[in-house]
């Protein structure tokens, strides 16, 4: 994914990291890496050249990730949202453990970059999907439950027809469903393709898929809860101009990442 390499090497190089920004952009011109629009792909060789030429100098990065402050010049750092929680996001991303709040979101690129790369002779099967689906139905679940100061609670519960079809929504993006039999209404894994990735889901987010159908089709409520914290994210407000691409991001920076699309910048002059 050219864009989650060039992300990549934005985010190291606003942290100080020369080496390693410009690994991930000299990746962008390697021929077995998949082919990024040739705009893209001229940016990031005139970028990497330049940088092999003065390393000293540090990787050019976007200017919209660095400020003016008289004759000094200060890379930002701002807050971004963490769909779940550090914990149930790094979980579903396959992080080895959970970042500190500095580290998650360049943790969390290094992840999708790795994930995603063309140069990666093993990948796991379902990743993008899976995060895709964890980010998209986190994010609709925490329309859907009541806000306790920095957590959501879902309430789930088969007592009525209107619990029943706020239920149906709720599972529905956890990739299972509400079946109404003959004498009794039951709840089971959705058969659909998009279920698969939402079914992960419950893991990371702690939840017992068991003991929640066992409560449910007893006839009593079943509750979880969504974290919902920030973590620090290098360039901060700046990546905004970088996603005006998106139509809809719900899902913030966190989306972005592993959306890839069009949040990767065109060349820049010089």
């Amino acid at each position: 994914m050219p864009q989650a390499e060039y992300f990549m090497g934005a985010v190291l190089s606003a942290k100080g990291d020369r080496a390693g920004a410009a690994g991930h952009l000299q990746k962008l011109s390697d021929p077995r890496t998949v082919r990024a629009q040739c705009g893209d792909r001229q940016d990031a060789d005139r970028k990497t050249e330049r940088s092999e030429r003065c390393p000293s100098a540090g990787l050019p990065v976007p200017e919209t990730l660095v400020v003016e402050t008289g004759e000094v010049m200060l890379t930002t750092t701002g807050e971004a949202w963490v769909p779940g929680g550090r914990k149930a996001l790094a979980a579903i991303a396959r992080l080895k453990s959970v970042p500190a709040a500095d580290d998650f979101f360049l943790e969390y690129c290094r992840a999708v970059s790795r994930e995603t790369s063309r140069l990666n002779e093993s990948p796991t099967p379902g990743y993008a999907a899976a995060l895709q689906a964890y980010i998209g139905s986190v994010a609709e679940l925490m329309d859907l439950g009541e806000r306790r100061e920095d957590r959501t609670v879902i309430t789930l519960s088969l007592v009525d027809g209107e619990a029943q079809e706020k239920a149906q929504r709720i599972l529905a993006l956890l990739g299972w469903k509400v079946v109404h039999g003959e004498r009794a209404v039951t709840i089971e894994p959705g058969d659909q393709a998009i279920d698969g990735p939402r079914q992960q889901i419950f893991q990371a987010l702690g939840i017992d898929e068991l003991a929640m159908q066992e409560t449910l089709e007893a006839g009593r409520s079943f509750q979880f809860e969504i974290l919902s914290e920030e973590a620090s994210l290098a360039g901060g407000a700046a990546w905004g101009p970088l996603l005006r691409g998106f139509l809809v991001l719900r899902g913030g920076m966190a989306e972005a990442f592993i959306s890839g699309s069009r949040a990767s910048p065109g060349p820049t002059p010089g």
